[in-house]
């Protein structure tokens, strides 16, 4: 009975302030999210001044579609994602992405990733899933005569 009630006494604690504690568990780990070693350096000289910045639309589990904050709450596995880039940069241009996955179960299945990729929903997107638990990230670059022209931030994905 003693422990029926300490289990319901931590699950509503830690439900109540999940949030803060994944929070601050992911804000932890950022940096080392973003200096992992598998995340491929820059291929094109870099100009600086130009900005991109990325959006991302999620499709979770029932089909709702909701727009995700770089660095919000964990997201269940199987959610699909669509990453949107917008810049000021006058086309032509191309835009280079790069998908980096963090721990356990991404390193056990070989999916690590950091190289760059290209969009792959017209010229401004990119569509992902979530697949393995841990801190990811992704960021945009714009290419344009063989040169970075622009890049975004790190936009940081949580994933359960």
């Amino acid at each position: 009975m003693v422990t029926a009630l300490v289990l319901l006494i931590m699950s509503q604690y830690q439900t109540k302030n999940r949030k803060n504690v994944l929070m601050s568990y992911s804000e932890a780990n950022i940096e080392n999210c973003l200096s992992v070693p598998h995340r491929k350096k820059l291929l094109w000289p870099l100009q600086r001044g130009g900005a991109a910045f990325v959006s991302l639309k999620v499709t979770d589990l029932n089909g709702n579609e909701f727009n995700y904050q770089s660095n919000g709450a964990p997201l269940p596995k199987g959610c699909g994602l669509v990453y949107s880039v917008k810049t000021a940069v006058k086309r032509p241009f191309v835009v280079k992405w790069q998908i980096v996955n963090t721990g356990f179960e991404a390193t056990q299945a070989g999916c690590l990733r950091g190289g760059f990729e290209d969009s792959d929903i017209g010229t401004c997107k990119r569509k992902e899933a979530t697949a393995y638990s841990g801190t990811h990230f992704v960021q945009c670059f714009i290419i344009k005569n063989g040169v970075c022209v622009a890049k975004s931030k790190e936009f940081i994905l949580n994933i359960e």
